[in-house]
Protein backbone atom coordinates (compact mmCIF):
# COMPACT_ATOMS: atom_id res chain seq x y z
CA UNK A 1 0.00 0.00 0.00
CA UNK A 2 1.35 3.75 -0.42
CA UNK A 3 1.16 4.14 3.29
CA UNK A 4 3.88 1.65 3.90
CA UNK A 5 6.43 4.07 2.44
CA UNK A 6 5.45 6.68 4.31
CA UNK A 7 8.40 7.45 7.03
CA UNK A 8 11.50 7.14 3.81
CA UNK A 9 13.76 9.98 4.58
CA UNK A 10 17.26 8.39 3.38
CA UNK A 11 18.08 9.72 -0.33
CA UNK A 12 20.64 6.62 -0.58
CA UNK A 13 17.77 3.87 -0.33
CA UNK A 14 16.39 1.94 -2.99
CA UNK A 15 13.17 0.19 -3.25
CA UNK A 16 12.29 -1.59 -6.10
CA UNK A 17 8.45 -0.74 -6.10
CA UNK A 18 6.27 2.50 -6.41
CA UNK A 19 3.64 3.68 -4.79
CA UNK A 20 0.72 2.52 -6.75
CA UNK A 21 2.77 0.28 -8.94
CA UNK A 22 -0.88 -2.05 -8.67
CA UNK A 23 -2.44 0.46 -11.39
CA UNK A 24 0.23 -1.59 -13.56
CA UNK A 25 0.24 -5.37 -11.85
CA UNK A 26 -3.73 -5.96 -11.69
CA UNK A 27 -5.42 -7.06 -14.20
CA UNK A 28 -8.47 -4.76 -14.07
CA UNK A 29 -6.63 -1.41 -13.10
CA UNK A 30 -4.50 -2.08 -15.92
CA UNK A 31 -7.15 -2.24 -18.37
CA UNK A 32 -9.24 0.12 -16.86
CA UNK A 33 -6.23 2.83 -17.38
CA UNK A 34 -5.55 1.89 -20.83
CA UNK A 35 -9.27 1.69 -21.75
CA UNK A 36 -9.48 5.61 -19.65
CA UNK A 37 -6.66 6.75 -21.97
CA UNK A 38 -8.13 5.18 -25.17
CA UNK A 39 -11.67 7.21 -24.63
CA UNK A 40 -9.36 10.32 -25.50
CA UNK A 41 -6.54 9.11 -27.94
CA UNK A 42 -9.04 6.74 -29.87
CA UNK A 43 -7.03 3.87 -32.05
CA UNK A 44 -3.59 4.50 -30.57
CA UNK A 45 -4.43 2.76 -27.52
CA UNK A 46 -5.53 0.12 -28.97
CA UNK A 47 -2.80 -2.37 -27.64
CA UNK A 48 -5.00 -4.66 -25.38
CA UNK A 49 -8.03 -7.03 -26.81
CA UNK A 50 -11.44 -6.54 -26.04
CA UNK A 51 -11.96 -6.70 -22.03
CA UNK A 52 -14.89 -6.63 -19.64
CA UNK A 53 -14.40 -6.30 -15.86
CA UNK A 54 -16.98 -8.23 -14.08
CA UNK A 55 -19.17 -8.05 -12.41
CA UNK A 56 -19.32 -4.37 -13.31
CA UNK A 57 -19.43 -4.77 -16.94
CA UNK A 58 -21.52 -8.16 -17.47
CA UNK A 59 -24.90 -6.40 -19.29
CA UNK A 60 -21.94 -5.18 -21.59
CA UNK A 61 -20.60 -8.51 -22.45
CA UNK A 62 -23.73 -10.42 -22.51
CA UNK A 63 -24.71 -7.90 -25.07
CA UNK A 64 -21.59 -8.49 -26.60
CA UNK A 65 -22.02 -12.00 -26.83
CA UNK A 66 -25.58 -11.80 -28.24
CA UNK A 67 -24.28 -9.66 -31.31
CA UNK A 68 -21.31 -11.94 -31.53
CA UNK A 69 -22.23 -15.56 -30.21
CA UNK A 70 -19.07 -17.66 -31.79
CA UNK A 71 -17.01 -15.13 -30.23
CA UNK A 72 -14.75 -16.92 -27.40
CA UNK A 73 -12.96 -15.20 -24.34
CA UNK A 74 -10.44 -15.87 -21.50
CA UNK A 75 -11.34 -15.10 -18.31
CA UNK A 76 -8.74 -14.39 -15.41
CA UNK A 77 -8.82 -13.60 -11.68
CA UNK A 78 -7.75 -9.50 -11.87
CA UNK A 79 -4.68 -10.59 -8.97
CA UNK A 80 -3.26 -13.97 -9.24
CA UNK A 81 -0.41 -15.39 -11.05
CA UNK A 82 1.11 -18.01 -12.39
CA UNK A 83 -1.75 -19.27 -14.69
CA UNK A 84 -4.22 -19.76 -11.43
CA UNK A 85 -7.78 -19.64 -12.06
CA UNK A 86 -7.46 -18.83 -15.89
CA UNK A 87 -10.01 -20.87 -18.01
CA UNK A 88 -11.17 -20.20 -22.30
CA UNK A 89 -14.84 -19.92 -22.32
CA UNK A 90 -17.40 -19.32 -24.71
CA UNK A 91 -20.08 -17.51 -23.27
CA UNK A 92 -21.66 -15.67 -19.80
CA UNK A 93 -23.35 -19.06 -18.55
CA UNK A 94 -19.59 -20.48 -18.12
CA UNK A 95 -18.46 -18.30 -15.32
CA UNK A 96 -18.24 -19.97 -12.51
CA UNK A 97 -20.04 -18.63 -10.03
CA UNK A 98 -20.50 -18.69 -5.87
CA UNK A 99 -22.95 -21.07 -3.94
CA UNK A 100 -24.92 -17.45 -3.65
CA UNK A 101 -24.39 -17.09 -7.61
CA UNK A 102 -22.30 -13.81 -7.69
CA UNK A 103 -19.67 -13.56 -9.50
CA UNK A 104 -16.22 -13.02 -8.47
CA UNK A 105 -14.30 -10.03 -9.84
CA UNK A 106 -12.36 -11.16 -12.71
CA UNK A 107 -11.30 -10.10 -16.17
CA UNK A 108 -12.98 -11.18 -19.45
CA UNK A 109 -11.19 -10.69 -22.50
CA UNK A 110 -11.74 -11.49 -25.68
CA UNK A 111 -9.50 -14.17 -27.03
CA UNK A 112 -7.28 -14.22 -29.33
CA UNK A 113 -7.89 -16.34 -31.95
CA UNK A 114 -5.31 -16.34 -34.53
CA UNK A 115 -2.30 -16.17 -32.87
CA UNK A 116 1.16 -16.25 -34.61
CA UNK A 117 2.37 -19.73 -34.15
CA UNK A 118 5.70 -21.30 -34.41
CA UNK A 119 5.83 -24.85 -35.36
CA UNK A 120 2.56 -24.96 -34.40
CA UNK A 121 2.89 -23.83 -30.84
CA UNK A 122 1.49 -20.77 -29.94
CA UNK A 123 3.82 -18.74 -27.65
CA UNK A 124 3.95 -15.04 -26.12
CA UNK A 125 7.10 -13.19 -25.02
CA UNK A 126 8.02 -11.88 -21.65
CA UNK A 127 9.76 -8.22 -21.77
CA UNK A 128 11.68 -6.79 -19.19
CA UNK A 129 11.50 -3.60 -18.42
CA UNK A 130 12.96 -1.40 -15.72
CA UNK A 131 11.90 2.12 -14.79
CA UNK A 132 13.56 4.56 -12.59
CA UNK A 133 11.22 7.36 -12.43
CA UNK A 134 7.97 8.21 -13.72
CA UNK A 135 8.57 12.40 -13.28
CA UNK A 136 10.50 12.92 -15.99
CA UNK A 137 9.62 9.25 -17.15
CA UNK A 138 12.30 7.23 -17.72
CA UNK A 139 12.12 3.42 -19.37
CA UNK A 140 14.81 1.06 -20.19
CA UNK A 141 13.92 -2.33 -22.07
CA UNK A 142 15.96 -5.25 -21.87
CA UNK A 143 17.39 -6.12 -25.21
CA UNK A 144 16.72 -10.18 -24.28
CA UNK A 145 13.57 -11.41 -22.75
CA UNK A 146 12.05 -14.89 -22.83
CA UNK A 147 10.03 -16.48 -25.74
CA UNK A 148 7.32 -18.65 -23.48
CA UNK A 149 5.36 -22.01 -25.41
CA UNK A 150 2.48 -23.84 -25.13
CA UNK A 151 3.39 -27.84 -24.91
CA UNK A 152 0.63 -28.72 -27.52
CA UNK A 153 -0.02 -28.01 -30.53
CA UNK A 154 -3.07 -25.25 -31.13
CA UNK A 155 -6.61 -25.67 -32.21
CA UNK A 156 -9.15 -23.84 -31.77
CA UNK A 157 -11.81 -26.52 -32.08
CA UNK A 158 -14.58 -26.76 -29.44
CA UNK A 159 -13.21 -29.96 -27.69
CA UNK A 160 -9.82 -28.17 -27.14
CA UNK A 161 -10.39 -25.61 -25.22
CA UNK A 162 -10.20 -26.75 -21.85
CA UNK A 163 -6.90 -27.48 -22.23
CA UNK A 164 -4.52 -25.48 -20.35
CA UNK A 165 -1.51 -26.65 -21.85
CA UNK A 166 -2.66 -25.42 -25.42
CA UNK A 167 -4.11 -22.12 -25.04
CA UNK A 168 -1.71 -20.85 -22.00
CA UNK A 169 1.76 -19.66 -22.48
CA UNK A 170 2.32 -19.53 -18.50
CA UNK A 171 5.46 -21.75 -17.81
CA UNK A 172 3.95 -22.60 -14.24
CA UNK A 173 1.18 -24.20 -16.04
CA UNK A 174 2.96 -25.79 -18.93
CA UNK A 175 5.77 -27.67 -16.87
CA UNK A 176 3.26 -28.73 -14.53
CA UNK A 177 1.86 -30.65 -17.28
CA UNK A 178 4.61 -31.31 -19.28
CA UNK A 179 7.52 -30.82 -17.98
CA UNK A 180 9.94 -33.10 -20.81
CA UNK A 181 8.81 -30.07 -23.09
CA UNK A 182 11.43 -27.79 -21.85
CA UNK A 183 14.97 -27.79 -22.75
CA UNK A 184 17.50 -27.76 -19.90
CA UNK A 185 21.04 -27.56 -21.63
CA UNK A 186 22.18 -24.41 -22.25
CA UNK A 187 23.19 -24.77 -25.85
CA UNK A 188 19.86 -25.47 -26.73
CA UNK A 189 18.33 -22.52 -26.62
CA UNK A 190 15.76 -22.50 -29.84
CA UNK A 191 14.68 -25.45 -29.49
CA UNK A 192 11.64 -27.20 -26.91
CA UNK A 193 9.04 -24.71 -25.00
CA UNK A 194 11.20 -21.89 -23.83
CA UNK A 195 13.90 -19.71 -25.77
CA UNK A 196 15.56 -16.22 -25.19
CA UNK A 197 14.23 -13.40 -27.50
CA UNK A 198 17.68 -14.03 -29.35
CA UNK A 199 16.48 -17.53 -30.95
CA UNK A 200 13.27 -15.72 -31.70
CA UNK A 201 15.33 -12.82 -33.36
CA UNK A 202 16.90 -15.53 -35.45
CA UNK A 203 14.18 -17.90 -36.24
CA UNK A 204 12.77 -14.48 -37.98
CA UNK A 205 15.76 -14.61 -39.78
CA UNK A 206 16.04 -17.92 -40.61
CA UNK A 207 12.39 -17.80 -41.73
CA UNK A 208 12.63 -14.29 -43.95
CA UNK A 209 10.49 -12.28 -41.27
CA UNK A 210 11.44 -8.88 -40.27
CA UNK A 211 12.14 -8.71 -36.40
CA UNK A 212 12.68 -5.29 -35.93
CA UNK A 213 9.01 -3.96 -36.99
CA UNK A 214 7.88 -6.05 -33.62
CA UNK A 215 10.46 -4.77 -31.02
CA UNK A 216 9.56 -0.89 -32.39
CA UNK A 217 5.46 -2.39 -31.39
CA UNK A 218 7.29 -3.44 -28.10
CA UNK A 219 8.74 -0.44 -27.32
CA UNK A 220 5.51 1.48 -28.83
CA UNK A 221 3.39 -0.57 -26.56
CA UNK A 222 5.87 -0.38 -23.58
CA UNK A 223 6.00 3.37 -23.59
CA UNK A 224 2.01 3.54 -24.17
CA UNK A 225 0.92 1.10 -20.91
CA UNK A 226 3.62 3.13 -19.11
CA UNK A 227 1.85 7.07 -19.68
CA UNK A 228 -1.85 5.09 -18.88
CA UNK A 229 -0.62 4.69 -15.23
CA UNK A 230 1.53 7.51 -14.65
CA UNK A 231 -0.73 10.05 -13.47
CA UNK A 232 -1.52 7.58 -10.81
CA UNK A 233 1.84 6.58 -10.05
CA UNK A 234 3.43 9.99 -9.87
CA UNK A 235 1.14 11.57 -7.83
CA UNK A 236 1.65 8.49 -5.00
CA UNK A 237 5.09 9.11 -5.89
CA UNK A 238 5.53 12.67 -4.82
CA UNK A 239 3.27 12.51 -1.93
CA UNK A 240 5.51 9.49 -0.28
CA UNK A 241 8.94 9.50 -1.58
CA UNK A 242 11.21 12.27 -0.62
CA UNK A 243 13.30 11.82 -3.95
CA UNK A 244 12.58 10.87 -6.97
CA UNK A 245 15.77 8.62 -7.05
CA UNK A 246 14.76 5.84 -4.41
CA UNK A 247 12.05 3.92 -6.11
CA UNK A 248 12.99 1.88 -9.38
CA UNK A 249 10.93 -1.01 -10.84
CA UNK A 250 11.59 -4.12 -13.05
CA UNK A 251 8.79 -5.21 -14.97
CA UNK A 252 7.69 -8.49 -16.84
CA UNK A 253 5.27 -7.29 -19.87
CA UNK A 254 3.74 -10.29 -21.65
CA UNK A 255 3.24 -9.80 -25.23
CA UNK A 256 1.76 -12.16 -27.71
CA UNK A 257 1.53 -11.86 -31.55
CA UNK A 258 -0.90 -12.20 -33.58
CA UNK A 259 -1.10 -14.01 -37.17
CA UNK A 260 -0.19 -10.79 -38.76
CA UNK A 261 2.38 -10.18 -36.35
CA UNK A 262 0.35 -7.39 -34.48
CA UNK A 263 1.71 -7.02 -30.54
CA UNK A 264 -0.60 -6.92 -27.87
CA UNK A 265 0.08 -6.71 -24.13
CA UNK A 266 -1.70 -8.95 -22.04
CA UNK A 267 -0.51 -8.23 -18.80
CA UNK A 268 2.32 -6.71 -16.71
CA UNK A 269 3.75 -8.29 -14.04
CA UNK A 270 5.13 -6.32 -10.88
CA UNK A 271 7.34 -8.56 -9.60
CA UNK A 272 8.39 -11.27 -12.39
CA UNK A 273 9.53 -14.43 -11.59
CA UNK A 274 13.71 -14.03 -11.32
CA UNK A 275 14.44 -17.78 -10.43
CA UNK A 276 15.92 -20.10 -12.88
CA UNK A 277 14.66 -23.49 -13.28
CA UNK A 278 16.13 -23.97 -16.67
CA UNK A 279 19.88 -22.95 -17.96
CA UNK A 280 18.14 -20.02 -20.54
CA UNK A 281 16.80 -18.36 -17.33
CA UNK A 282 19.70 -18.02 -15.38
CA UNK A 283 21.52 -16.66 -18.06
CA UNK A 284 18.89 -14.35 -19.26
CA UNK A 285 17.80 -12.84 -15.81
CA UNK A 286 21.44 -12.84 -14.38
CA UNK A 287 22.42 -10.34 -17.13
CA UNK A 288 19.40 -8.38 -16.92
CA UNK A 289 19.62 -7.86 -13.36
CA UNK A 290 23.47 -7.01 -13.38
CA UNK A 291 22.59 -4.65 -15.83
CA UNK A 292 20.01 -3.79 -13.95
CA UNK A 293 21.68 -2.55 -10.53
CA UNK A 294 24.75 -1.14 -12.85
CA UNK A 295 22.18 1.19 -14.28
CA UNK A 296 20.58 2.24 -10.69
CA UNK A 297 24.03 3.05 -9.80
CA UNK A 298 24.16 2.43 -5.88
CA UNK A 299 26.04 4.95 -4.10
CA UNK A 300 27.90 3.05 -0.55
CA UNK A 301 27.32 5.40 2.51
CA UNK A 302 28.32 5.73 6.26
CA UNK A 303 24.99 5.52 7.52
CA UNK A 304 25.84 6.33 10.99
CA UNK A 305 27.21 9.92 9.60
CA UNK A 306 24.56 10.45 7.39
CA UNK A 307 22.08 9.89 10.70
CA UNK A 308 24.23 12.49 12.34
CA UNK A 309 24.16 14.75 9.58
CA UNK A 310 20.64 14.40 9.22
CA UNK A 311 20.37 15.12 13.21
CA UNK A 312 22.52 18.33 12.68
CA UNK A 313 20.43 19.68 10.10
CA UNK A 314 17.58 19.31 11.96
CA UNK A 315 18.47 21.20 14.89
CA UNK A 316 20.20 24.13 12.50
CA UNK A 317 16.56 23.86 11.23
CA UNK A 318 14.56 24.71 14.75
CA UNK A 319 17.12 27.02 16.13
CA UNK A 320 18.32 29.28 12.99
CA UNK A 321 21.75 28.68 13.27
CA UNK A 322 23.47 26.75 10.63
Amino acid sequence: KPEGFSGIANKYQKINHFPGTWELGRKDKLYRNIARMRRTHGAELEIVPRHFVLPRDGDEWKAEYDRCPNNVYILKPVSSSRGRGIRVLRKPSDIPRDKDGTIKECLVQRYLLNPHLINGYKYDMRIYVVVTCFDPLRVYVYEDGLVRFATEKYSTADSTLKKRAMHLTNYSVNARLNADAFNMEEEEDGKGSKWSIKALRSYFKDNNLDFAPIWEQVHDIVVKTLICVEPNVNSLTKTYIPSRNICYEVYGFDIVLDADLRAWVLEVNTSPALQSPAPIDKRVKYAMVADMLHLLGFIPYDRAQFLQDEEERKRARLTGIV
